[in-house]
């Protein structure tokens, strides 16, 4: 019972997070923050679909293929999620680098994302059919993550400072969320 609940709330993830995006840049099509936000619940959506399938996926070719595609998903989170951050708070073209490398590591995870470097297998652990084994780029990956997750947060909080009122709750709203 406790699985089925865990697959569907990987898959509420995947259809909320779609239809989340959907929304706002059905909202203004042409604003930079919902054209972020969009992105960045596409990476969420596409990451979850893919999770959910490639862990309990039976044949062993196919869930490997899905599962490093979850994580090359994975990898465009944070970077998206740096850009909606800058685009909320008007942040100056400092913190651009940072997102600029967030793109750059993204795409070099999209193009090794595929090989034995990234994920050479899969393998049954706990109540999940298919668990990745990290290759060696998967600690850079991680890095990426974490570095990038820890910036944005950053960018967040220090704006709290110098935004108005409206702007402020608005970032305070993203980062209790």
């Amino acid at each position: 019972m406790s699985l089925q609940v865990y697959q569907f709330n990987i898959w509420l993830t995947s259809i909320l997070s779609l239809l989340l995006g959907f929304f706002v840049l059905y909202k203004n099509q042409k604003n930079k923050l919902n054209q972020s936000w969009f992105w960045t619940c596409l990476s969420v959506s596409a990451w979850s679909f893919f999770y959910v399938l490639g862990t309990f996926e039976k044949d062993y070719h196919r869930a490997l293929y899905l599962l490093r595609f979850c994580n090359i998903s994975a990898g465009y989170i944070p970077t998206f999620f740096i850009q909606f951050s800058i685009n909320l708070t008007g942040s100056n073209k400092n913190k651009r680098a940072i997102s600029l490398i967030g793109y750059l590591n993204s795409i070099i995870f999209t193009l090794f994302g595929f090989t034995d470097l990234f994920i050479p297998l899969v393998r049954p652990i706990c109540i999940f059919n298919n668990y990745v084994t990290y290759g060696p780029i998967y600690i850079w990956f991680t890095i990426h993550f974490l570095i990038l997750s820890f910036f944005f947060e950053f960018i967040l909080v220090k704006s709290l400072k110098y935004l108005s009122p409206e702007k402020r709750n608005q970032v305070k709203y993203v980062i209790i969320g």
